[in-house]
């Protein structure tokens, strides 16, 4: 009877280890909380969610979720957005854009496809962008 086991390396890998660094990862997700402030512009391949506040700009090639308590004041950039929260400024979606009930954007939004719950409040203009 052995008392101590050989130890063998694993070769498996966690998902952040194998994610590729391509653009429009959407297996990675950064996270802002609610009580934090950013002022300035944050660019990345993996997904967002901010539930704080950005005064600035925001270049994202994957999805951003701004969560309902969630504010965004200056410009955005994304292939996909859900918007739960508030966004004051110009929007520039690759693909489609969703705003949930309590949504409240105000500004100028151009995107593919667009998706607006009943209650959610759009003040400002939006276009379509060609394929």
């Amino acid at each position: 009877m052995a008392l101590f086991k050989k130890q063998v390396k694993s070769t498996k890998t966690s998902p952040e280890t194998t994610a590729s660094k391509t653009p429009g990862n959407s297996n990675l997700t950064s996270v802002i909380c609610s009580d934090t402030v950013i002022e300035g512009k944050i660019t990345s391949d993996a997904n967002i969610r901010l539930d704080g506040k950005l005064v600035g700009e925001i270049d994202c090639q994957s999805r951003i979720v701004i969560g309902q308590q969630g504010r965004i004041e200056g410009k955005m950039k994304t292939a996909n957005t859900a918007i739960e929260g508030g966004f004051d400024g110009d929007i520039e979606v690759v693909e489609s854009i969703s705003l949930s009930s309590t949504a409240r954007v105000k500004g100028t939004v151009v995107a593919r496809n667009l998706s607006v719950e009943p209650g959610a409040k759009l003040d400002g203009s939006y276009s379509v962008k060609g394929s």
